[in-house]
């Protein structure tokens, strides 16, 4: 592994089970309960995936960081995510693991300054009320996100 990587983008997807009830589904034309897993991913700019963690469908994105940032190794310097991670809980994982990384997760609807957010987290809001939500996109290099989105449509397919 790298020692130091210089961005990633983190991101999930759901992903369908398949087993003995899909084909008895299938066969006799009956109905049945849909059974989905989550897999998260970290992904590096390169589309290496640097870390990864499979769950349950009912787990919050938020809740895996701190699972995925144990897997790696190396200070990062710039982090994607979509609003789904925009929680102060992520913003403190992500700072931890990696102190100098420009944290780039845009702020969720109806958020507003308060001084309990995390100091990171609270810039992003500011700078996204004061700029705009594409400018702050354009500003802070939100598009490396599509990285993850482009892995993830690779191993789903």
């Amino acid at each position: 592994m790298e020692s130091n990587i210089v961005a990633i983008a983190i991101d999930s997807t759901g992903l369908k089970r398949f087993g003995r009830d899909e084909w008895h589904q299938e066969k006799h034309k009956v109905d049945g309960k849909l059974s989905w897993m989550k897999a998260h991913f970290v992904v590096r700019m390169d589309h290496i995936i640097e870390a990864a963690v499979m769950t349950g469908k009912d787990v919050m994105d938020d809740q895996v960081v701190g699972t995925l940032c144990e897997q790696i190794t190396a200070d990062i310097g710039h982090v994607t995510a979509d609003k789904m991670y925009d929680t102060n809980a992520v913003f403190q994982t992500l700072d931890s693991h990696s102190p100098n990384a420009e944290i780039i997760i845009p702020p969720k609807d109806y958020t507003f300054a308060d001084n309990r957010h995390h100091s990171k987290r609270m810039s992003n809001l500011i700078e996204c009320s004061a700029a705009g939500i594409m400018n702050w996109q354009k500003r802070r290099h939100y598009g490396r996100r599509n990285v993850s989105e482009t892995a993830m449509q690779r191993y789903k397919k």
